[in-house]
């Protein structure tokens, strides 16, 4: 395998981001708690520290 790093500076990445995604799909400021698998599912239960939990695939 031919792995190696790669850096690109974070106003550049969340700019292309926002460029490609519905402006609710990004969450400036959310800190992630824990990620969970949600039972017979394939979607994940993700958990912000304010309590907010958005399922996803």
């Amino acid at each position: 395998d031919d792995l190696s790093l790669r850096s690109v500076h974070r106003k550049a990445l969340l700019e292309a981001l926002a460029e490609e995604l519905p402006p609710t799909a990004i969450r400036f400021g959310s800190k992630l708690s824990s990620i969970k698998n949600l039972p017979d599912s394939s979607l994940l239960a993700l958990h912000l520290e304010d309590g907010t939990v958005i399922k996803t695939k």
